[in-house]
């Protein structure tokens, strides 16, 4: 299923509505290690695609479901997107995005009166973070009321 198609979006709100989970959880993106200045256009569309546009469609499509009560939507970022040093320029600049979309969309629902529980996951590599510790992390997100952040360094 293409999640970011129109019948996509309508069939994950679907599922959200039949299977009612306690969280979503979104863990994706593209990233490459070379300078900045040396990267193909190609490699530059491809990490803007899915780091900032594929994220941004998919929170339309499961936010409003995560407001008072729905479950929880966890984005799941890296830390170099708040830690100097340790990714390459865009990469880094790239998931630098997550954390104020994050919270501009918690601003905009709770004007709105909404309790909006969707919260930042931002994570080293899965590698050398391990996937018991992600696994603990995303299940503490999703217990939680409220909106949090969470950096594992």
């Amino acid at each position: 299923m293409d999640i970011l198609s129109e019948a996509g979006s309508n069939r994950i709100k679907a599922l959200i509505n039949e299977q009612s989970p306690d969280a979503i959880w979104w863990a994706a993106g593209v990233g490459y290690g070379d300078p900045f200045w040396i990267m193909p256009d190609s490699a530059i569309d491809d990490m803007i695609e899915s780091n900032v546009l594929n994220l941004a469609r998919f929170c339309r499509t499961c936010a409003p479901s995560c407001l008072d009560g729905g479950p929880h939507l966890i984005l799941t970022g890296s830390i170099a997107g708040v830690v100097d040093g340790v990714g390459a320029a865009l990469y880094a600049g790239l998931k630098g995005f997550l954390i104020p979309f994050v919270r501009g969309q918690q601003n905009e629902y709770s004007r709105q009166g909404h309790n909006p529980k969707l919260s930042v996951l931002a994570l080293q590599a899965s590698r050398i973070t391990g996937t018991k510790i992600i696994a603990d992390a995303v299940e503490f997100i999703g217990r939680q009321s409220r909106a949090i952040e969470i950096l594992i360094h």
